[in-house]
């Protein structure tokens, strides 16, 4: 799967596998957030779209996107904001894309 990922981001983007479990993180360097956002989105669409044979069906994703600097100053908050992302994903349904959006300040 890492390689479908890799074609996807059409050669400006990383994907890595995360943690022990089914997360894939993917890195765009020097990509917009609305640039991301639309690689995800690409992601998303793809692997929805893609038959695996060894489980005889398709499956979906959900993708949470933190983009810097709105995202996160460092390399832990925009993993946290992207994970948090995902979190509004999940909750609103699943196989979406979601971008985090900072807290409003009053």
């Amino acid at each position: 799967m890492g390689a479908h990922l890799h074609a996807i981001a059409r050669g400006r983007g990383r994907a890595y596998r995360w943690g022990g479990g089914d997360e894939l993180v993917a890195v765009f360097m020097n990509a917009t957030a609305d640039e991301a956002v639309a690689a995800a989105e690409r992601i998303r669409s793809a692997v929805a779209a893609h038959r695996f044979e060894s489980i005889g069906r398709s499956v979906t994703v959900s993708i949470g996107v933190a983009a810097y600097p709105e995202g996160g100053a460092d390399a832990a908050a925009l993993r946290a904001h992207a994970d948090d992302a995902l979190r509004v994903a999940k909750r609103a349904g699943k196989n979406r894309v979601v971008a985090y959006a900072a807290p409003e300040s009053s």
